[in-house]
């Protein structure tokens, strides 16, 4: 609703201002230069002087029809209206989302920068404004870029831990940092030169997994479409057809060399940021460095697993060989050894790692030398015979190759070879073709000695017949004869001894056997005081045995156990299938004495042959009984308590009765 004009003519005191001549004309070019509409009002009679076409173009109104308004009809808030009246000259004031009325009676908001000066003793306000929108739009704009700037930094955090999983993290983080619905990246791939999508973030299904090299072609120079714009590439057209609304796309490097795509979309309703571009290409080289850092700790990390496994396998290696090998560095020091080393000179690795190689060895001039040769200039290799010192000082014979190790990283290899099991072993082929050739003398010996011997227990045998039995002679004789018998039992046993021994082998049940032993030496052990114990269980598996053999085996080791017992005692014999895991099934017959035991330096020597303990005994029988039982693939053990008793023990395999076939089910 209009307000009616003043009846006095129109107050023109903007004519002070300028000279009478065109001062309309200079005022009006004056404000038409300002950025904003604007418009010149006397507040007290609410009279537009002047407007310029910004406020006509903001209104909707033209110049005529804004002039015949007053001020009250074009400011439709009384607050702001008040303010236009209150101002005083030289003060300037900001009116926030002040609604004005339009053309056509449709009232928009606007920001308002008030100045008040005086003229002629009335106020003259100019007053500039610009649509509210804009400025929320301004606002709304800092502080989205203030969100970005300040999210920047959160992709850097990521470089501390570059893994493959980052990449994902770091595009959220992009998107969430460009306030955008969906972001991208795609790499390219070397071989090729297509684009395929690496990582994606709420990306619509339209968007292609791979790009050619002619789809991609584009997309290597920095690129910001919108759905008022054409969509030229593969990338706009599938945002499109989804329905999106912006897209802000930056390549990795520079064309022809770019790694791949970094891109950020929007859908409609949430334009990107007006500085998204600029921004997007500040990110794009983060992820460029991003994706080094992954490449580079990818092969950090395959570096460290291969470093990992050729250590293990080194150990592994180190634990299987026999022989000691010593790391020396270009220094002398010893940087490893492995365990037979250690063991070898009885030290514990984390004492002498770092020690001069010459203190761990203590070796002799010999092998220094060589060792030295390996470290100097040139470094020489070298193998010798010598001999080291364990820590205890005791001297061990040793084969010492030395290898040295690249100039570049010095040093050498030290492998020991222990000597000491094969001068062992040389010592005992000495010993045992020693004693092959005893016992071939023995043999050769024993047979031209058994026909005089036998001689001579005949004539002795011949004389004591043909004189009376009272004759003093007779004593002698007999003491004669029973030398003669012993001696040509020792013969048989030397004998027996040095011939091969071939059994001949049929399924056999000991229960008889045994039991027949026992019931022969039933009287003498009763003379003796001695107390049998036979315990043989009702099912025993039988053997594939000699039975003959193994009855000379268990005579010999019942006359033993009733000899360890001159005061009488217990004597006991006892049968027991056992299973010895991957040797299969054996019988184990164990025959036991009350004795006085037997001590620990004979019991070592027990089974060696002419070892003997009693005056009378010729140190073969124990000797027989091991080569009998050997050659029955058993084995025979002895067991001895002081004070308590002896326990041998013959362990035969045992031959299982074959499994009875399954039975079938009756119908």
């Amino acid at each position: 609703m209009s307000t009616a004009r003043p009846s006095t003519a129109p107050l023109n005191p903007l004519r002070a201002l300028f000279p009478p001549r065109n001062y309309a004309t200079r005022f009006q070019h004056v404000i038409e230069q300002m950025p904003s509409a604007a418009w010149v009002v006397v507040p007290r009679t609410g009279q537009f002087i002047t407007i310029n076409s910004r406020a006509t173009a903001l209104s909707g109104w033209t110049r005529e029809e804004l002039l015949k308004q007053a001020l009250a009809e074009f400011i439709l808030e009384p607050e702001a209206l008040h303010a236009f009246h209150a101002l005083q000259p030289g003060n300037v004031r900001q009116l926030m989302n002040v609604p004005i009325r339009a053309y056509g009676d449709q009232p928009i908001l606007v920001d308002i920068r008030l100045s008040a000066f005086e003229d002629g003793g009335e106020t003259i306000t100019l007053a500039q404004a610009a649509p509210a929108e804009e400025r929320q739009t301004l606002e709304m704009e800092k502080t989205r870029q203030a969100h970005l700037i300040h999210h920047l930094h959160l992709i850097l955090e990521l470089f501390d831990a570059p893994t493959a999983e980052t990449l994902p993290l770091a595009l959220e983080r992009v998107a969430g940092a460009f306030s955008a619905d969906a972001g991208g990246l795609y790499r390219t791939l070397p071989e090729t030169g297509e684009l395929r999508l690496e990582v994606g973030h709420n990306l619509p299904r339209t968007i292609p997994l791979s790009l050619s090299v002619e789809q991609s072609a584009p997309l290597k120079t920095p690129l910001a479409w919108s759905s008022t714009q054409r969509a030229d590439n593969v990338l706009a057209q599938a945002f499109r057809a989804a329905g999106w609304a912006n897209l802000v796309a930056q390549p990795l490097g520079k064309a022809p060399t770019t790694m791949g795509v970094l891109f950020v979309a929007y859908q409609s309703g949430s334009p990107p940021p007006t500085a998204a571009a600029p921004y997007l290409e500040v990110v794009a080289r983060q992820f460029m460095q991003l994706i080094r850092q992954i490449a580079r700790h990818a092969r950090l990390l395959d570096a460290q697993r291969l470093t990992y496994t050729l250590t293990n396998q080194l150990t592994a290696i180190y634990a299987q060989v026999n022989e000691g090998v010593l790391l020396v560095n270009a220094a002398g020091a010893v940087d490893e050894l492995n365990q037979a080393a250690a063991q070898m000179l009885d030290y514990r690795a984390e004492d002498v790692i770092g020690l001069q190689v010459e203190e761990v060895l203590a070796a002799d001039e010999i092998l220094t030398r060589v060792v030295r040769a390996a470290l100097g200039e040139p470094a020489v290799p070298g193998e010798k015979e010598g001999q080291v010192h364990r820590r205890n000082g005791e001297a061990l014979p040793v084969l010492l190759r030395v290898q040295p190790l690249p100039p570049s990283a010095g040093g050498c290899v030290v492998v020991i070879g222990d000597l000491s099991r094969e001068r062992a072993d040389e010592l005992k082929r000495a010993q045992l073709d020693h004693l092959a050739y005893i016992g071939q003398s023995t043999a050769a010996f024993a047979h031209e000695v058994r026909a005089p011997l036998n001689n001579i227990s005949m004539g002795v045998q011949f004389l004591a017949a043909r004189i009376p039995e009272d004759d003093p002679l007779q004593p002698a004789l007999a003491k004669i004869q029973a030398e003669a018998s012993r001696l040509s039992d020792l013969m048989n046993n030397m004998l027996a001894w040095t011939k091969p021994i071939e059994p001949k082998l049929q399924p056999t049940d000991l229960r008889p056997v045994l039991k027949r032993l026992m019931s022969r030496w039933s009287a003498k052990l009763q003379q003796r005081n001695i107390i049998r114990a036979l315990h043989v269980p009702t099912e025993c598996p039988s053997v594939l045995a000699d039975a003959d053999l193994l009855e000379r085996v268990f005579i010999n080791l019942i006359e033993n156990a009733i000899q360890a017992m001159p005061t009488g005692g217990h004597l006991t014999v006892t049968v027991q299938a056992t299973d010895r895991g991957p040797q299969g099934a054996f019988l184990e017959i164990k025959v036991a004495d009350s004795g006085n035991g037997i001590p620990e330096e004979h019991r070592r020597r027990i089974f060696d042959p002419y070892f003997t303990t009693r005056a009378d005994g010729t140190g073969l029988g124990l000797a027989i009984c091991k080569r009998i039982v050997t050659v029955h693939r058993g084995a025979l053990s002895v067991e001895s308590f002081p004070g308590a008793g002896t326990i041998f023990t013959v362990a035969l395999p045992a031959q299982l009765p074959p499994a009875a076939p399954p039975t079938e089910p009756s119908e």
